[in-house]
């Protein structure tokens, strides 16, 4: 079995699953943002003297304008989370051609 690495206050994590309760006596359109950001990467904030995950997201059905964003926080049991994946840009790799092997390769070129 692989120990879960925890993950770290700024970081990107997914809510898996809407624990039991959280949607509890929330107004529509809170329950509305909260169903909707499950599977998407939300921000993780750090625990709770409990050890509850804080999640912060911008509310999806409010747009963000210049002065102003929804921003909503709720607090889930960590099971219910799991870490972003995130993807790597693939780039050129960098050239390792030694001095030596250049000079090589322009004799043989002649």
């Amino acid at each position: 079995m692989t120990k879960m690495v925890r993950p770290r206050a700024g970081e990107r994590v997914v809510l898996v699953a809407i624990p039991p309760g959280v949607l509890d006596g929330t107004p529509d359109e809170d329950q509305r943002a909260i169903t909707a950001i499950v599977g998407k990467p939300v921000t993780f904030l750090g625990y709770d003297v409990i050890g509850r995950a804080e999640l912060e997201f911008d509310d999806p059905f409010d747009p963000r304008t210049e002065n102003y964003s929804h921003t909503h926080t709720i607090w889930v049991e960590p099971k219910f989370i799991q870490r972003a994946r995130t993807t790597r840009v693939r780039g050129k790799r960098p050239d390792t051609t030694s001095k030596a092997e250049t000079r090589r390769r322009a004799k043989r070129a002649r």
